[in-house]
């Protein structure tokens, strides 16, 4: 247990006389790595060697735990809470019982703070139902008993992150935060999928939940649109298959980045050295 998280980045030390136990599910998807944790007491302290480039949602699942922000200031976070933190946003977690909660790692978003912690009580708010969506979603993902081919660990991770944003950037539908939200959720998906060429904006929109148009109204207002997320993908995929091989197949690097033949990908590639 002791080494465990250790690895994770933190200095833990058992309760004097307590048995140190841990349990631990985890899965990893494209940008997110879930966790379900069950551990005896235990005092840890963030190591200063950690790695602090990615954003964590914590769910508690069981317990109380004590938690201490890089100011000293300490609160408690209970059964159903939230704990949203990124770069040294939490410096100590003190438990005096066995917890259980789940982990929620995601890789850096672009207006991610660099040092941040938020704590949500969610019982009795709206963000319950997220909360509870969150859970069982990790739950479900950790419980499966086949493996995932690419496109569905894509979709999860895409589902998973939403809702972590949904509980970590709470924001009423049509405020500027919520078409920051569609915005950044549209850039990641478009992105992810570049490589298939069959891959539309009609679908980012669709698995997103919003019309097409809004969409690329949110993205337009954001600096670019739909398309130029799509193309800028493959173009920075092309290039680097070029750099890593410069006698390349220029089929076979037309078909990994996305682009439908040859031609499609030369022209692009024209259209943007004209740009420069």
């Amino acid at each position: 247990m002791i080494r465990w998280f250790r690895e994770q980045g933190w200095i833990a030390a058992a309760a004097p006389d307590a048995t140190q136990q841990a349990f631990i599910d985890e899965l990893a998807l494209p940008g997110v790595v879930v966790r379900r944790i069950w551990h005896t007491p235990v005092a840890m302290t963030r190591a200063m060697d950690a790695d602090t480039s990615s954003e964590h949602v914590w769910l508690q699942v069981q317990a109380t735990s004590r938690i201490r922000d890089p100011h000293g200031a300490t609160s408690e976070m209970g059964e159903r809470d939230a704990l949203i933190w990124a770069g040294r946003g939490i410096t100590a977690v003190d438990s005096t019982h066995p917890v259980a909660r789940i982990e929620v790692e995601v890789d850096p978003l672009r207006d991610a703070p660099v040092e941040s912690v938020r704590q949500l009580r969610t019982g009795g708010t709206p963000l319950h139902t997220v909360w509870t969506c969150l859970a069982g979603t990790v739950n479900v993902l950790l419980n499966a008993d086949a493996p995932l081919d690419e496109q569905s660990a894509r979709l999860l991770s895409h589902a998973v992150r939403t809702l972590a944003d949904a509980i970590s950037r709470p924001a009423e539908p049509g405020s500027a935060a919520a078409g920051s939200d569609i915005a950044r959720a549209a850039r990641r998906l478009l992105a992810e999928n570049a490589s298939d060429p069959t891959y539309t904006v009609e679908r980012a929109a669709h698995e997103i939940g919003v019309s097409r148009p809004h969409l690329t109204r949110v993205l337009s207002a954001a600096g670019a649109s739909p398309r130029d997320i799509l193309r800028s993908s493959r173009l920075e995929a092309a290039r680097r298959a070029f750099a890593l091989d410069p006698r390349a197949d220029p089929l076979t690097v037309a078909e990994r980045s996305g682009f439908r033949s040859v031609r499609a990908l030369r022209s692009a590639l024209k259209l943007d050295a004209q740009r420069r």
